[in-house]
């Protein structure tokens, strides 16, 4: 009893010194008039929040930051200050609200002309681009940041930038397997680097180093690598190289066959983990996959259950924190939205006092008001008909992404557009083959992603070739070609899209089969033959066509097969001497008999 007295005593006594320094900074506060000392007062106090994992006091005082940046109206203070937003939000894995603030950061320094700032910018978005797996911007970031190092303020100021860029540029370029590039950027980081001073960055590299080793399958060098980082790390207590590294090492082992000793160091890097950075994350999850996978290939299957199982546990942990960091997150966003939008509101009322103190001079000068106003209404009426210009190409232009052109200024004209008839059209159907699979590997996000993806390049390819989207539906996409103006190449047109189609959906899947991703195959199916297309309902406008051709072009794709392109006898005989195609039999179809089948090669 005695001692859970004393240690309720030094409880108290350490909230009631915290409590205290806060206090203490809030008077010193209240008695500067300095915008730079009470910016620097307020981050103290975010600081001390932060170090009592007081995310309520944290997001108040950051905020209390950002209006003060604002109310002085210095560059520098508001830079830091979204700069140190895009890190909070990267910190609680909100990339879109993080990559919104460093980007804030990056306008607000090239206006004034802050090169380290922009640099800095740059290399911050680049790490968040690059923790979404977004190479090809990540790379953009990387090179803007790298083209300010000669810049001598960033070597003075922030010298471990130079080691940064590089670093992360060399780990993107691991990433997307450029793995000479890789090395050049490394080598360059270590050139940089300063040992003493910046022990995560050497660290960082010597990670780099072991697995650009591991992917040129120089199992000896890497070895030494890993093992050079783990002793480097546990020398400087770097606690997250420490437990990277030996997880890293770990992954290396298993995929060299050295399953007792992979068994050994993630063991450790799990021990590594729960003592150094005590939580739950993302890395502690991957830790515990490894080992399920160690134990699986020692046939040790009760431990490797026991990892798997706390795999998923762990699993629901980080999302139920993600969850309610996320509602923490909007209400601070919001929070931040507010700050700006009072600030604004204030600029704004300076303006309209500095506007009103105006017209009162003016009020000597009739002339001069009488010239005011008259200019003011050329103005006005030239605003607003720029304004009517802008809204009505908004318009055309949201008609057009929903109507073809003719049909879009037919119903502009008359208030309405009749169906046609086309003697000649090609229908075009596309539909991925293991579309379930597909969706019961990846988020809801991932599969949306990737079908926006895959459809957005079948857009670029078919507006190509002066083809017609008509719909998607689910996995499945329709085109056609010969409408809305009717031609006598669309069989041909049509058929030279789906070889592109086909293209692009195998060079995804050899890529995605090189990185051990799932991946879609696809069946494409032609049909050539006569429609009716026009306008159906009388809300939310779409363009479609009807008939029998489309309900064979429909049954050439589902009679297909995964990475072939199907067409109907009609279709091939308006391509044959184009294309190299092969007869594949006849199917029936209804109210048309059987129809001829060929594969175009």
């Amino acid at each position: 009893m005695n001692r859970l007295i004393l240690f309720l005593l030094l409880l108290l006594s350490y909230y009631n010194s915290f409590s205290q320094k806060v206090d203490s900074l809030l008077l010193k506060i209240s008695h500067t008039n300095s915008p730079k000392e009470k910016w620097e007062l307020w981050g103290e106090i975010s600081y001390e929040y932060q170090r009592q994992k007081n995310d309520s006091g944290l997001q108040s005082a950051t905020a209390q930051m950002l209006q003060t940046a604002l109310e002085s109206k210095n560059d520098t203070l508001i830079f830091n200050t979204y700069f140190i937003l895009g890190s909070y939000y990267e910190d609680k894995a909100d990339f879109n609200h993080s990559l919104e603030n460093h980007f804030k950061a990056l306008r607000i320094a090239e206006k004034a002309k802050l090169y380290e700032g922009i640099c800095l910018a740059n290399e911050q978005a680049a790490v968040v681009y690059k923790q979404l797996n977004n190479n090809e911007q990540a790379l953009f970031h990387l090179r803007k940041a790298e083209e300010l190092l000669g810049d001598s303020s960033i070597k003075n100021s922030i010298p471990w930038l130079y080691r940064a860029v590089y670093a992360n540029t060399a780990q993107v370029y691991i990433q997307i397997n450029k793995i000479d590039s890789a090395l050049i950027y490394a080598q360059r980081g270590f050139d940089v680097v300063d040992k003493k001073q910046d022990v995560f960055g050497y660290a960082q590299l010597l990670d780099i180093i072991a697995n650009i080793y591991t992917k040129q399958k120089r199992n000896d060098l890497a070895d030494f690598s890993f093992k050079a980082g783990i002793a480097f790390s546990d020398s400087v207590n770097e606690d997250i190289s420490l437990v990277t590294t030996l997880f890293d090492y770990s992954i290396f082992l298993l995929n060299t066959g050295r399953s007792k000793e992979a068994k050994r160091f993630g063991l450790k890097s799990l021990a590594e983990h729960n003592k150094r950075l005590k939580g739950i994350g993302t890395l502690s999850i991957k830790i515990a996959d490894v080992l399920s996978e160690v134990y699986s290939s020692t046939k040790q299957f009760d431990s490797a259950y026991y990892y798997s199982s706390s795999r998923d546990r762990q699993k629901d942990t980080v999302f139920n924190q993600q969850k309610l960091a996320a509602i923490s997150n909007l209400t601070f966003s919001e929070k931040i939205k507010v700050t700006e939008e009072k600030m604004e509101r204030q600029e704004n009322e300076i303006k309209q006092k500095q506007i009103q103190l105006y017209f009162l001079l003016c009020a000597l000068f009739l002339v001069g008001i009488i010239a005011y106003l008259s200019y003011r209404s050329f103005v006005n009426k030239k605003r607003d008909a720029l304004l009517i210009q802008i809204e009505k190409k908004r318009s055309d232009d949201l008609l057009l992404n929903i109507l073809p052109t003719e049909v879009a200024e037919e119903l502009k004209l008359k208030g309405s557009a009749a169906a046609k008839d086309f003697e000649s059209v090609t229908v075009l159907f596309t539909d991925f083959k293991n579309f379930t699979n597909m969706s019961e590997k990846l988020s809801a996000q991932e599969l949306v992603n990737e079908i926006n993806y895959c459809y957005s390049a079948f857009d670029n390819i078919i507006t190509r070739h002066g083809i017609e989207k008509i719909k998607t539906i689910g996995d499945s996409y329709m085109c056609a070609g010969g409408l809305p103006v009717a031609n006598k190449t669309n069989a041909i047109d049509a058929v030279t899209a789906a070889i592109e189609i086909h293209d692009f959906m195998l060079n995804e899947k050899q890529k995605k089969e090189k990185e051990g991703k799932p991946f879609f195959e696809i069946r494409i199916g032609c049909n050539t033959g006569s429609v009716v297309a026009g306008i159906v309902g009388i809300k939310k406008f779409a363009y479609d066509i009807w008939g029998d051709t489309v309900n064979i072009a429909s049954r050439m794709e589902s009679s297909g097969e995964a990475g072939k392109i199907n067409i109907s006898g009609s279709t091939y005989e308006l391509v044959k001497e184009k294309f190299n195609c092969v007869y594949r039999g006849k199917i029936e179809a209804k109210n048309k008999g059987m129809i001829d089948m060929y594969f175009v090669n």
